[in-house]
């Protein structure tokens, strides 16, 4: 069973397009209330439950594949679509899809999908990094005719995004309890890709956590 609401696509103002062009990052907030909202948290904790000692299976026996650095403190289900319906109605949720066509055009690939359970507190499973090395593999000379006019129609940067992805908080998320954090600014940075290393991942310059409330959800250029 998916999702009972069908929710208006969501019309960014200038200064939010502004603000995810120039930052990389962006938060869509109460995108999940009510009634989907308690559903989503009610399929999350009942996969995390079912999956769990699938998961302590694979830490211990250190697999090849870690799918996003899966491990003690990281409690990964990947792909998460085959777990419900309304996994699927998140996928293509018409308030993040917006934002995302937004910036990407209309003809866009959903490249993976993953529940991911992290305790509160606990020391991040990844370094600092980026999910993307380009900026813009494809131009949007080279779409159909179709694509290239919908884009003029619904555009809200010059060049199109070549990765966006999108975070659903099934809970609050403040800043005590190690958010997901990103360098705003940093996918536009002419660096060759290369992340410098910390051993404290907080000795990061100018980093930020993104925090939120249950039902919020963030959005951030996959080479931030």
């Amino acid at each position: 069973m998916g999702l009972s609401t069908n929710p208006e696509p969501v019309r960014l103002s200038a200064e939010e397009r502004t603000f995810f062009d120039t930052q990389g990052y962006l938060k869509a907030e109460k995108v999940l209330e009510g009634e989907d909202l308690a559903r989503v948290q009610e399929e999350f904790y009942r996969v995390e439950k079912t999956t769990r000692e699938d998961w302590r299976r694979q830490v211990e026996g250190q697999p090849d594949y870690n799918a996003y650095g899966i491990g003690e403190t990281a409690h990964v289900v990947f792909p998460i679509a085959p777990h419900g319906d309304i996994f699927v109605d998140l996928l293509e949720h018409p308030r993040t899809m917006s934002i995302a066509e937004a910036f990407m055009g209309p003809d866009v690939q959903m490249s993976d999908n993953a529940l991911h359970v992290k305790p509160v507190g606990t020391k991040s499973h990844t370094v600092w990094h980026r999910d993307a090395t380009t900026w813009d593999y494809i131009e949007a000379e080279a779409w159909s005719a179709e694509d290239r006019r919908v884009w003029k129609q619904v555009r809200a940067c010059e060049k199109p995004f070549y990765k966006v992805k999108i975070f659903f908080f099934v809970e609050d998320v403040n800043e005590d309890t190690a958010p997901f954090s990103v360098v705003p600014g940093s996918h536009k940075f002419d660096d060759d890709g290369k992340v410098p290393r910390y051993d404290q991942l907080e000795d990061m310059p100018d980093h930020v956590r993104l925090v939120g409330q249950a039902g919020d959800a963030i959005l951030w250029n996959g080479r931030i």
